[in-house]
């Protein structure tokens, strides 16, 4: 009996009627340097702001408002440019949360 590597002959194991989810991402030019490629932040996290678009942090017990560029869509959020890494990124909370208002972060 020979047994197939599925990473050689992937193929082998597919059968009609199979049901497989697929992911197309994008052609993106590579970043150069140190240039991080951007940030993934949920749907939810993202704001409109006077025509900018925004999203709030956590910082220090405060709303903190940081504009952000968004690079691409993403099936449940955007990748975003303008953050750093580390943030902690409001995901829920009131609509009309605005900078520097007081914040209790749960959990």
């Amino acid at each position: 009996m020979q047994v197939l590597n599925p990473s050689k002959y992937p193929d082998v194991f597919l059968r009609p009627e199979m049901n497989a989810t697929v992911r197309f991402l994008a052609d993106q030019p590579k970043a150069s340097g140190t240039q991080p490629a951007g940030a993934f932040v949920p749907a939810a996290a993202v704001r409109d702001h006077d025509g900018k678009k925004i999203v709030l942090l956590a910082f220090d017990g405060k709303a903190r408002m940081r504009e952000v560029h968004v690079l691409s869509q993403r099936t449940d959020g955007f990748l975003v440019d303008g953050l750093v890494g580390g943030e902690s990124v409001i995901t829920k909370g009131p609509q009309d949360l605005k900078d520097g208002d007081t914040i209790k972060v749960k959990g």
